[in-house]
């Protein structure tokens, strides 16, 4: 998707098309109070960017491959649930995905956003 977006913005008449994002300060500024969270795969690894009070942190997620898979997992169960009918199985393996992809991408970021918006 980044290098289809890239290729886009090529193509922009008037100039490069391609802006400089602005610095921790200037989005820090900008956020107040909230707190920004940016996933972003690194490898094999997931990790979040977190920009809160003027500074930006990173923090380890694990595993990529365990994130697309939750997510794949999750998807597969919502889907069920559309076409086979809100069943108590098919509730339970949406809510047992999602718990798991709560807890992979969320959790170890919770005490740094507290209960700030974001």
């Amino acid at each position: 998707m980044e290098q289809r977006i890239q290729d886009l913005a090529r193509r922009v008449p008037g100039g490069s098309g391609v802006v400089t994002p602005p610095g921790v300060g200037v989005l820090a500024g900008r956020l107040g109070s909230r707190v920004l969270v940016e996933l972003v795969a690194h490898g094999e690894r997931l990790r979040a960017v977190l920009v809160r009070d003027g500074r930006a942190s990173l923090h380890d997620l694990g595993p990529l491959a365990e994130a697309v898979h939750l997510t794949r997992w999750h998807r597969f169960a919502l889907r069920r649930l559309v076409t086979t009918g809100d069943t108590p199985t098919a509730q339970a393996g949406a809510r047992h995905a999602a718990a798991t992809l709560d807890r992979q991408l969320f959790e170890p970021l919770r005490r740094h956003l507290g209960d700030r918006p974001w």
